[in-house]
């Protein structure tokens, strides 16, 4: 099954700050409806697993990002070592692989830092990311930064975006070795800076998309200008809370968007765009989505499976391109799903 529909990889973790839960974990399923099986024997400290990429280009490669640094696997995930990224102060929350070489690799760390490997992840070498942020998440005191997401222009790879949270958008124009702040804006609360994804079109160089607590964002002009999409509410009807924005890597102008009412919530739903994000259409997973929505993510190489994944454990799989779905829960007491990766 494995060689006929891949792997899927599920990470739990948690939030990083004071009074939140986190856990560890990583697991694999064979074509995503497979049994889930735990991966996580050889890796010490057990991991808090936040982000995970891997790469078609090299079959069975995986990198997943700790709380002690960057593990990476060259067999789907039997067996591991651990890579000389710098181990966090508090963890690494995401991974971003270089669309057209391999070797090169970004980590987004908590406290905010980016390192880059140019060599598939084996050596890392610290960028200078050295920008100002927001006063409103500065003062009265600094709201700790971290880098929960990095996403690489595919027609300029030299152009580098990551979301903060809580910070806004920076950006690299020159491949990592220079950041600046780009986001615009006078702010009265950190609302629109706490941001969780973001991603750029690979049909349109310079259309940069990122999604937050209160909703989704676009810049037309590589990050100089923002301007509010409309997107559903969440499935209480309150102002969504959005987790997870993924383009469907076979057509760039199909997206997903997850979300919820809140950060822990009762009630999750999946939306699906055929335009690039100027309409929305519910997608039915099947069965009640019980909390926010995490995690989606798609098979580069079988671009019709799609998967979907619940913060509270619940991972929902599609083979037809997110017509329909199964239900493929994670094991008894897995919960804080915050990582999926297929391939």
């Amino acid at each position: 099954m494995a060689q006929d529909h891949g792997y899927v990889y599920a990470g739990l973790g948690g939030d990083s700050g004071p009074g939140y839960v986190a856990m560890a974990g990583l697991f694999r399923s064979a074509g995503g409806d497979g049994a889930w099986e735990r991966i996580d024997a050889a890796i010490d400290p057990k991991p808090e697993a936040r982000t995970i990429a891997v790469d078609r280009r090299r079959p069975g490669r995986v990198l997943v990002g700790t709380q002690a640094g960057v593990w990476r696997s060259d067999d789907h995930g039997t067996t591991w070592h651990q890579t000389r990224a710098p181990k966090p102060e508090l963890a690494v929350w995401s991974l971003a692989i270089h669309p057209h070489n391999p070797d090169i690799v970004y980590a987004g760390y908590e406290p905010c830092a980016i390192y880059r490997s140019e060599d598939g992840g084996e050596t890392w070498r610290a960028l200078p990311v050295s920008v100002t942020f927001p006063e409103v998440t500065m003062k009265p005191a600094p709201q700790v930064k971290r880098v929960i997401d990095i996403a690489i222009d595919p027609s300029n790879p030299n152009d580098i975006y990551a979301a903060i949270e809580v910070g806004g958008v920076i950006r690299s124009r020159d491949g990592g070795e220079s950041w600046a702040n780009v986001t615009d804006g006078l702010y009265v609360n950190d609302d629109a800076l706490d941001l969780h994804r973001i991603v750029v079109s690979p049909a349109h160089g310079g259309v940069v998309s990122t999604i937050g607590r209160i909703g989704m964002f676009r810049s037309r002009d590589a990050g100089e200008h923002w301007g509010t999409l409309p997107v559903p509410p969440s499935a209480t009807g309150k102002r969504p809370y959005c987790r997870e924005l993924v383009i469907a890597p076979d057509d760039p102008h199909v997206l997903y968007l997850g979300l919820g009412a809140a950060f822990e919530s009762d009630k999750g739903a999946l939306f699906r765009s055929t335009d690039f994000g100027i309409n929305w259409w519910p997608v039915d997973l099947g069965a009640p989505v019980k909390n926010t929505v995490f995690a989606v993510t798609i098979d580069e190489a079988r671009p019709d499976h799609v998967y979907c994944g619940i913060k509270s454990g619940d991972v929902f799989w599609s083979r037809d391109g997110g017509t329909t779905w199964s239900l493929n829960p994670l094991p008894q007491g897995a919960r804080q799903l915050y990582a999926l990766a297929a391939g």
